[in-house]
């Protein structure tokens, strides 16, 4: 085995010190509160509407899914969809469901602009308990969710409430 001179030895050291305890290069992170005049019951996720930066989605646990305008002062949202009567969720009217359970997620086909595709993934309310991913159409102002174009593409089994996911 090579000998490395004392010297190599303790530059490296110190380079590896320096980095893993030098201070961050960065400024903390800051938060902003954004959205001040709206409230939302069990949000999961926030994110825009295809088609231009002026339009904001949010989805609620619940199975509501609100869009409204990508501005500070924003005061009014228009109700895209209401799942709540068709899920499992902690404040379902119909089938009170797990802490886990819910309208879950949310997706814009990558060709939203031209077919206004929307899928949402949710566990139904119905037995057997499950999770399904449906694919559904957005008006062309992109505010309204048609209920009745709902196409189920996938339903899984679910034997718990609970590690039903998120996201798609």
């Amino acid at each position: 085995m090579p000998h490395r001179p004392p010297v190599v030895v303790s530059v490296v050291a110190a380079l590896f010190a320096v980095v893993l305890f030098a201070p961050a290069a960065h400024a903390e992170p800051q938060f902003v509160h954004v959205f001040e005049r709206l409230s939302f019951s069990r949000p999961l996720y926030l994110t825009h509407v295809p088609g231009g930066d002026d339009r904001i989605a949010v989805v609620e646990q619940v199975g509501r899914l609100w869009i409204f305008d990508n501005r500070a002062d924003v005061s009014e949202r228009t109700l895209a969809i209401d799942l709540s009567q068709k899920i499992r969720s902690p404040e379902a009217p119909v089938r009170r469901g797990g802490n886990e359970e819910g309208l879950l997620g949310l997706a814009f086909h990558p060709a939203f602009a031209t077919n206004r595709q929307v899928f949402l993934y949710y566990t139904a309310a119905s037995d057997p308990r499950r999770s399904v991913i449906s694919r559904f159409v957005m008006d062309e102002a992109r505010e309204k969710i048609d209920p009745n174009s709902e196409q189920v593409i996938m339903e899984v089994r679910q034997p718990w409430g609970n590690h039903d996911g998120g996201g798609i």
